[in-house]
This record gives structure tokens, C-alpha cells and sequence, in this order.
């Protein structure tokens, strides 16, 4: 893993909050927590789900794409 995208991912873990074995997991729990919520409230909070992790993938194939040109 190059040091760009170790630092990413270090600066992105929050010792506040618990982890899951993988990310299908982890998007389980999401859904079991935002589905816990209002319906009317839940749009906003997939919203931000989704923008967070696009955007977290968009930089982590940004990475991917830099280490390969180097």
C-alpha cells in the first residue's frame, strides 16, 4: 500500500467508532441503523451515506491510479 493511501485511510478511522470484518458488513450495519430512522428522515441520512462513500472511492482510485503511473 503506497503512503498516500495509508495516510488516507488512517486519517479516515475514528477510535470513537467500532469496525466490521468487511465492507458488505459494514453497509449492513449502515442500512440496519438508517433503517431505524424516521422514513422521512431517511433519505437525508442515505444521502450522506452514499456521498461519503463515492467520495472515498473516487480518492481511493485516484491513488490507485497515480501509484500505477509511477
Amino acid at each position: 500500500m503506497n503512503k498516500e493511501l495509508n495516510d488516507l485511510a488512517t486519517n479516515l478511522q475514528s477510535p470513537l467508532f467500532a469496525t466490521r470484518d468487511t465492507i458488505e458488513e459494514a453497509f449492513h450495519y449502515a442500512h440496519t441503523v438508517i433503517d431505524a430512522i424516521p422514513t422521512s428522515d431517511r433519505g437525508a441520512a442515505y444521502t450522506a451515506l452514499y456521498v461519503v462513500v463515492n467520495t472515498i472511492a473516487e480518492e481511493v482510485k485516484r491513488l490507485a491510479t497515480k501509484e500505477e503511473d509511477e
